[in-house]
């Protein structure tokens, strides 16, 4: 069907059909701007017009640019949610004797490491010396156990059953260990054992039912310290013990608390979840138990321990051995304090540290665990009538899980694709003053041109 032309307007008399064509649709345009630029005869009116109008499409660009530039980055917004589960998932322990080596099997095995002490010395150790005045260890020694491996140091102590009793196990496995740990690199090292570890496990983590009726240990500990056997003097006795995910290996001397002989501590352990998001967007994170089991569940299950497994292959190839603060669990000999020269690291030690960066990014889903603590005498909680010497060598611990709420921190996108609209109709109306129906005038019109032109031809 043929437009029909109207009769021709004063202001497009002379131009060619096409142009008078297109000024008289744009004048009947619903869009203000448009249509008053198509109606105004006089030139400077015309002009100021379209500078104001490339002005505000100018702004519009601009702003509608730099929105644009913020959502492909793919930020993210947390919300926050407070869950109530039936299962809670039980959090790794890791403990450790404050006592390198035990002295009396010292001397006993090396006598020749050991002297009698005078009255000084035990004028000022008084319980070092107190009921086995027999031999010490000779100053040199003092720091032995640095240079040991975790089987050398395992003989020199007494056997883990001796150690600690594990009051109640719940429904765990047997305590893992011994390894190594150390206050510092150059420091002596410690023996240490573990509870519901899963570190480099194919296991799944210990899951407990919440009991809402009865709170109840998840477990309870008995640790049985021994003064008189100190190995190095002023030495404290005690352990230290620390609280941490099932999947993280740690340092008791780092990330733990340090307990005493006499007292029975109770710990109060609360979970915060957080759950980030995969690329594109800004959290980047990794899924580290879907990783875990397309390798066979096997590797590691945190950032974490993902960058020390990581480090241990450069430190593999710099010293031969694995550095002390490398606690990710590894077959490989351990480093001593002689191994301090770098053995054969390669020339692009830098390139494969930043590699352990990038491939080991933030977990996806992460547990924080964090505790309170209550320290009391353990006679308090004793129910015999006579309290025995052992209760002052004796470390309780009970641990109860706070599972009535559990606040999880979730990322999600921060723009959504009808945002983005939104915000992009927001800008659109406030630069250019039109809508989206004013929109599609503007093709319409912009269309009748085109087909108006092409039959011309």
């Amino acid at each position: 069907m043929e437009e029909k032309q109207s009769p021709e307007d004063p202001q497009t008399k002379g131009r060619s059909p096409v142009r008078s064509y297109a000024s008289r649709v744009f004048q009947e345009s619903s869009v203000g701007m448009v249509s008053s630029l198509a109606q105004t005869s006089s030139t400077r009116r015309r002009v100021f017009k379209v500078l104001a109008l490339i002005a505000c499409l100018t702004g519009f660009l601009y702003q509608t640019g730099q929105f644009l530039a913020v959502v492909f980055r793919y930020p993210t917004s947390v919300d926050i949610d407070i869950i109530r589960p039936e299962m809670l998932t039980v959090p790794g322990f890791t403990f450790c004797d404050n006592n390198g080596i035990n002295r009396r099997i010292f001397c006993e095995k090396f006598p020749e490491h050991c002297r009698e002490p005078d009255e000084a010395f035990c004028k000022k150790f008084e319980y070092y010396c107190d009921g086995n005045r027999s031999l010490v260890p000779k100053k040199e020694y003092y720091t032995l156990s640095s240079s040991l491996s975790v089987e050398e140091m395992a003989v020199l102590n007494v056997n883990l059953t001796d150690f600690v009793n594990v009051l109640d196990w719940g429904e765990t496995g047997e305590v893992n260990g011994p390894f190594l740990r150390s206050r510092n690199f150059l420091h002596p090292n410690f023996l240490c054992y573990s509870l519901h570890d899963r570190v480099n496990s194919s296991l799944s983590p210990q899951l407990t039912e919440k009991n809402d009726l009865v709170k109840e240990a998840v477990n309870k500990l008995e640790f049985y310290v021994r003064p008189h056997d100190t190995f190095l003097p002023g030495n404290r006795p005690g352990i230290l013990f620390a609280v941490h995910s099932p999947f993280q290996a740690v340092n008791p001397f780092e990330t733990g608390i340090f307990m005493k002989p006499g007292r029975t501590y109770m710990l109060f352990v609360s979970m915060e979840e957080e759950i980030l998001m995969q690329e594109p967007y800004d959290t980047n994170c990794v899924n580290y138990t879907e990783m875990w089991e397309k390798n066979g569940r096997a590797g590691p299950r945190l950032q974490d321990m993902c960058k020390q497994d990581c480090l241990a292959d450069i430190s593999m190839q710099c010293f031969n051995c694995v550095l002390p603060f490398i606690h990710f669990p590894r077959t490989e000999r351990h480093c001593t304090e002689d191994d301090t020269e770098p053995h054969s690291c390669p020339d692009n030690l830098e390139e494969l540290l930043e590699g352990c960066r990038l491939k080991c990014r933030d977990d996806c889903r992460r547990i924080k665990y964090s505790y309170n603590v209550q320290e009391r005498f353990s006679p308090d909680f004793d129910s015999d009538d006579e309290i025995d010497s052992k209760h002052d060598h004796t470390i309780k611990v009970e641990v109860f899980l706070e599972g009535d709420e559990i606040i999880v921190l979730k990322h999600s996108p921060k723009y959504m694709i009808v945002e983005v609209f939104s915000n992009i109709g927001g800008f659109i109306g406030c630069w250019l003053g039109i809508n989206l129906l004013d929109i599609t005038d503007i093709f319409e019109g912009f269309f009748r041109i085109f087909r108006y032109s092409f039959k011309r031809r």
